[in-house]
């Protein structure tokens, strides 16, 4: 890792829509809450592949990047 000089340009029209963003998180933190109460995310097998005391288990079903990333 290495510090990388950056030249910080103030742009006085740009802008957040605090109240879109802040919405689209808590929707994303209640799609992720979802998807672990229903399984969907098999965080037993995540937690082993991760796991440096053991082999990685092998998924059910190859994981599609598709359904990772559908809101």
């Amino acid at each position: 890792m290495h510090e990388v000089p950056v030249d910080w340009v103030n742009d006085a029209d740009a802008g957040v829509d605090l109240v879109r963003n802040a919405l689209a998180d808590l929707r994303g933190m209640g799609r992720l809450g979802r998807d672990l109460a229903t399984g969907r995310i098999p965080v037993p097998e995540l937690r082993s592949a991760l796991d440096s005391n053991s082999a990685p288990a092998a998924p059910a079903e190859p994981p599609s990047i598709a359904a990772a990333t559908r809101p």
